[in-house]
């Protein structure tokens, strides 16, 4: 009786892993799926359209007059 409880768990216990190890298989593959579109969202291209199309931003035609520098030699 002892070996067929022991053999029924260590079956029940194998199909579980199978399990477990499909899921985990699905979840690497949905990984890479979001990390490559993260890496497609953070393109500097997209965020540059998007910032002109949609927010109205541009780069400045010059050079700010009121751009503050400090001096080296005041840095602590």
């Amino acid at each position: 009786m002892l070996y067929v409880w022991c053999h029924v768990t260590t079956l029940s216990q194998g199909e579980q892993i199978a399990t477990l190890r499909e899921e985990r298989k699905s979840l690497v593959q949905k990984k890479e799926v979001l990390q490559v579109r993260v890496i497609g969202l953070q393109k500097a291209s997209r965020i540059c359209k998007i910032a002109a199309i949609e927010l109205g931003m541009r780069f400045p035609e010059e050079r700010p007059n009121n751009l503050y520098i400090p001096h080296p030699a005041s840095r602590r």
